[in-house]
């Protein structure tokens, strides 16, 4: 249950991050992009309201961490691994933050700065 759960979150990841990037690359405001990504995500459901609410957070957090990527993801494999890094960082910081406010913005600020260090070191 728990690695279907952690799945679910890296798929969900991975539709705001790719939808988020490449509505920018069609020239639609980044800002825009990411609201109308959130708006989509909150119509998902599940009838388990915990795995609804972070479902959600996810697709919103990871279409912010897109807004800000945009201009220095260069290909698909950094497409792919950005939401895996936000993955790991939302179920690694969720219990340290209480509720929403702040939590969503520091995990996809602290994302994309890991991105951009990995980027450098490694790819």
């Amino acid at each position: 249950m728990i690695v279907s759960h952690f799945i679910q979150l890296v798929l969900a990841s991975s539709f705001g991050v790719a939808s988020t990037f490449y509505l920018i690359h069609l020239n639609v405001n980044s800002i825009l992009a990411s609201a109308l990504i959130g708006f989509i995500g909150s119509f998902i459901t599940f009838s388990d309201k915990k795995r609804q609410e972070d479902i959600r957070a996810i697709i919103y957090c990871s279409s912010f961490s897109a807004i800000g990527l945009n201009t220095l993801i260069v290909s698909k494999l950094e497409v792919a691994l950005l939401p895996l890094l936000i993955v790991f960082l939302y179920n690694s910081l969720k219990s340290k933050f209480i509720g929403l406010g702040g939590k969503l913005g520091s995990i996809a600020f602290v994302a994309s700065v890991v991105f951009v260090i990995i980027q450098k070191v490694y790819l």
